[in-house]
């Protein structure tokens, strides 16, 4: 019988995905990850049906909120930080 994890991680991996992971690791500044990146930016104006920017950040999420909000705030803003983890 397979076991099935039910927790909220680690999480169970589809074959296809353990697959691509077993794949070898490339350089962030290498011809083919410029290339992949580039795919990945035409794709998802394809999903998002925009013709706009496109942002794929190649780091951890908080980064990503560290984006958001020096985008979304201005020199002076008030801010609550709650803890969030």
């Amino acid at each position: 019988m397979k076991k099935i994890l039910m927790t909220p991680g680690p999480v169970e991996l589809h074959p296809r995905v353990r697959k691509a992971m077993s794949r070898q690791v490339i350089s962030h500044r290498s011809t083919e990850f410029h290339q992949l990146i580039e795919s990945m930016i035409e794709n998802a104006r394809k999903i998002f049906r925009t013709n706009g920017d496109i942002f794929i950040l190649t780091s951890s999420g908080t980064l990503a909120v560290e984006c958001a909000l020096a985008n979304l705030l201005e020199p002076g803003d008030t801010v609550l930080v709650p803890v969030y983890g």
